[in-house]
């Protein structure tokens, strides 16, 4: 018979502390953010429609909703709406993500800001969790699956034209069409993830360059934190073109260990752009079959014409934030219960 939570918490002192240190990094977050200026929100957890993006949501039904899958687009409508700088904790659902990094429930730390980039918004979020480790743990350094790494002097920073230039010898200005990129992959003898072979377009383009970083990129940077950034048009949502490289967009991650922990972008300022990426995004997903019923959020995209500022969004997975605040290995060690949904 299974062992209830409470069980397992009343005998394991770590579990008990975990818990203690999340209810301080959740006030030490706050006051953080208060601090600098930030007004805290709130945003639906039930929507009529979720954003595009390769993760299914969980639906509602009586009438149709879903639970939302990130927080960033709401946030950018208060950013049209005249906010300055906002944040959310929150809670956000993805239907089947249920391992050791990743719970069907999660919590994420979302901030939108006028005024700045990408760049300077990962500035932000770098001063935040070494400011937040040294008042929870007295120390910027952490233990991250075997790794201690410092929050505050063990980063770098590349963009993925260099990365893969450096460590698998490929020209990402000759692969930035889904042909190519298959061609380079056959090359290098990594095989196309037999999910690729649903889609085209940017969703293809996007799960066969993440199973390429993930090879070749990510094991370069084990026991530091990589900011990888200046993202080609077909990975990752949209984001701002970069000046003068059109292919290329302000978007990137954050990795500790080869572990993704934030990701964001500078926000395109073009809704005729904006519309066209999520046309091609959610056309791809709903050839493929996988996806019925998907829709666009129009609510957001009307938004979008009211006028976007100059402003950056971005969300850290809060919950693998509080594992390597407590050494932990798995995502069920800093959730307080972790739901382990049974299939029907």
């Amino acid at each position: 018979m299974e062992r209830l939570r409470e069980t397992e918490i009343f005998n394991d002192p770590k579990l008990r502390r975990n818990i203690e240190v999340r209810s301080e990094v959740n006030l030490e977050t706050r006051l953080y953010f208060h601090n600098k200026g930030y007004i805290e929100t709130e945003t639906p957890i039930l929507t009529p429609d979720p954003e595009v993006a390769p993760v299914k949501p969980f639906v509602i039904e009586n009438p149709e909703c879903y639970l939302r899958i990130t927080d960033t687009e709401f946030l950018k409508r208060l950013m049209y709406a005249g906010f300055g700088k906002i944040f959310q904790l929150a809670k956000d659902f993805r239907e089947g993500d249920s391992n050791y990094k990743s719970n069907p429930e999660f919590t994420q730390l979302s901030i939108a800001a006028r005024g700045i980039d990408y760049e300077q918004m990962v500035g932000v979020f770098k001063d935040y969790m070494s400011s937040v480790a040294k008042k929870v743990n007295d120390t910027p350094v952490i233990s991250f699956f075997g790794s201690r790494i410092n929050l505050e002097t063990d980063w770098s920073e590349i963009t993925v034209k260099d990365a893969l230039a450096k460590f698998c010898d490929i020209d990402l200005d000759k692969n930035l069409e889904n042909s190519d990129l298959e061609k380079t992959m056959e090359r290098l003898k990594v095989p196309v993830p037999s999910e690729a072979k649903n889609y085209y377009g940017v969703i293809k383009y996007n799960i066969m360059m993440e199973s390429i970083l993930d090879k070749f990129i990510m094991p370069e940077y084990k026991g530091k934190i990589l900011f990888l950034k200046e993202y080609p048009y077909g990975l990752n949502a949209p984001g701002k073109a970069v000046e003068d490289k059109p292919q290329y967009k302000q978007r990137g991650e954050v990795f500790v260990n080869g572990i993704e922990i934030i990701n964001g972008s500078t926000i395109p300022t073009n809704p005729d752009f904006i519309k066209s990426w999520y046309d091609h995004a959610l056309k791809a997903q709903l050839d493929s079959g996988l996806w019925p019923g998907k829709r666009l959020d129009e609510d957001y995209l009307r938004s979008t014409r009211l006028g976007i500022p100059h402003m950056s969004a971005m969300t850290l997975g809060y919950d693998r934030y509080i594992m390597m605040l407590t050494n932990s290995k798995n995502i069920s060690e800093v959730i307080t219960f972790p739901i382990i949904l049974k299939s029907k």
